[in-house]
């Protein structure tokens, strides 16, 4: 029995990253974001830190908006060096990246229909979050890309 794959998900842009690479390449004022693999080792307090962790309970499920006390530690921070002040328990969601974060808000304030423009260059998943979702999605060139 053949998979059947949603149109809207079979719709979405392949995103051309050895083009893009080859455009990088070189270039000094650039810093690899492509994949989100950093290219630095992490730092050994982590490494000991999250070993101990790991091995000192079973691993579960975060809370569903964010690790509370990490949420609060963020309204904390951003009270101290932004003068924002928000809600830990009603106005702060941890994703787990860009990708997450972009789908969540495209979803939440966006109807079907609508349009979203699209600066490009510009991360594949703005693009691909607007195509599931069902928006128009219109690419703005910036001057000086093609």
């Amino acid at each position: 029995m053949a998979i059947s794959v949603n149109p809207a998900v079979a719709a979405i842009p392949y995103g051309d990253r050895k083009r893009i690479k080859e455009l990088c390449a070189g270039r000094e004022d650039l810093i690899d974001l492509m994949s989100g693999n950093p290219y630095q080792q992490m730092p050994e307090w982590i490494r000991r830190r999250t070993k101990v962790l790991f091995d000192s309970a079973p691993m579960r499920y975060t809370h569903y908006w964010g690790m509370p006390e990490l949420r609060q530690r963020l309204s904390e921070k951003l009270r101290a060096e932004c003068d924002i002040s928000a809600d830990p328990d009603s106005e702060l969601l941890v994703t787990h990246g860009v990708q997450e974060a972009l789908y969540v808000v495209m979803r939440t304030l966006l109807r079907p229909g609508e349009e979203v423009l699209i600066p490009s260059p510009h991360y594949g998943g703005l693009r691909g979050g607007a195509c599931v979702s069902a928006f128009e999605a219109d690419q703005w060139i910036l001057a000086g890309y093609r």
